[in-house]
């Protein structure tokens, strides 16, 4: 075991307090930034309170922990089929929310400090989100030991992001020349089909600040997003980030109209030149359009001239736009760290029988040539479910 101490922080009264501190910390991810991290703690109704660590090792400079306390249940399945249910605590950290622990002492020392949360009943697992596999971080956290009962980690998936240059021209010519033309071709397409009909506006700019929310809500609430329970109006989290980045001017959104109706939206928030991009949406009616993409480019024209955007960060998943636009990825995975105890022994059995079974299925799926076609039928299947309307971006 280290030698280490802990500080935490359970109220927003003292995440607060130690504001002069981590505001000079090298934050990586808009997840962990203060204010994004407080909007999180105080709107999601899952959300116990926020539990931050200030971690000590030696002389070396503190670690913080930017995590909060979540009450979940668990219910894994596979295609809508449940095999279980469990109900736990879980102290879930934020993306790259482990922030300072750059040497083999502080991350020995942050370890101990959650294996402490743990045994102590504060939590029955923690949830180490989107951890880059190959960071050391990834390694020494997996490596197991410790006090708790095990570690899991969950199914690898890429990060996608966009590396800017200075213009849109350099952004497409570094496609490839049959991407270049179909790109405009498309472009070309949607303008002759619909002229000055057609409009894009930017609604962070304070000309249009009126439309902002009544638009992002209309397009939300019929998008095919919504039906995977992820768009702006499933739930008050997402719209809070919007609210207060549009107060400290840090949000972007580019909606496209019809005839001034709204159609399609792209949005994200900017931190540390990285724009990351938050759920968008698209009106079904319209997906023959593909107004999604038209948006989305336009998106990327904007990002590419804007000083304050050096990168793009897509998030993790498997999205074909993502793909398609995205100049380089890194492969991540959720870490989860369970107690020494029934109920967090229950929950990872029931993940891990989740796991065997969904990977079974994908390297089935990639042998016979179907992973793209079961990822459709599932995106289907949950837009269905949820009763949201299909389409494509």
């Amino acid at each position: 075991m280290s030698t280490y101490t802990t500080d935490v922080a359970s109220t927003e009264a003292q995440v607060e307090s130690w504001r002069s501190w981590w505001e000079l910390l090298p934050i990586g991810d808009v997840d962990a930034e203060l204010d994004y991290f407080l909007t999180v703690a105080g709107t999601d109704t899952s959300v116990v309170s926020p539990y931050a660590l200030r971690v000590r090792a030696g002389d070396l400079p503190p670690a913080l922990v930017a995590a909060r306390l979540v009450d979940e249940r668990f219910r894994p399945g596979v295609a809508g089929a449940r095999f279980g249910s469990v109900r736990a605590r879980a102290l879930v950290v934020a993306f790259d929310g482990v922030v300072g622990a750059e040497t083999p002492e502080l991350r020995a020392a942050v370890t101990d400090a959650l294996d402490d949360v743990l045994a102590s009943g504060t939590a029955d697992l923690v949830v180490l989100q989107k951890v880059a596999t190959d960071s050391p971080w990834f390694t020494h956290v997996t490596a197991g030991g410790g006090r708790r009962r095990g570690t899991l980690v969950r199914a690898v998936q890429p990060r996608w992001f966009t590396d800017l240059p200075d213009s849109w021209e350099q952004l497409l010519a570094a496609r490839s020349s049959k991407s270049r033309r179909q790109i405009r071709y498309d472009d070309n397409k949607l303008r002759r089909a619909y002229g000055d009909r057609l409009t894009l506006r930017p609604l962070h700019d304070p000309e249009h600040a009126e439309r902002l929310l009544p638009d992002l809500r209309t397009v939300a609430a019929v998008s095919y997003q919504r039906g995977l329970g992820v768009s702006l109006v499933d739930g008050p989290v997402q719209e809070a980030l919007l609210t207060r980045a549009q107060e400290r001017g840090r949000l972007r959104v580019w909606m496209l109209y019809i005839d001034d109706a709204p159609v399609a939206f792209w949005w994200g928030i900017v931190h540390g030149g990285v724009l990351t991009i938050g759920s968008p949406g698209f009106v079904p009616e319209h997906a023959k359009d593909r107004v999604g993409y038209y948006t989305l480019r336009r998106m990327l024209e904007a990002a590419a001239d804007d000083p304050h955007i050096t990168r793009i960060d897509y998030g993790p998943g498997d999205a074909d736009y993502k793909q398609r636009f995205a100049s380089s990825s890194v492969p991540v995975a959720d870490v989860l760290l369970f107690a020494r105890r029934p109920r967090p022994g229950a929950v990872r059995a029931l993940l891990w029988a989740e796991d065997r079974i969904l990977r079974a299925g994908r390297a089935a799926a990639e042998r016979g040539g179907r992973a793209a076609e079961l990822r459709r039928w599932w995106r289907a299947r949950m837009v269905a479910t949820r009763g949201g309307g299909p389409g494509a971006a």
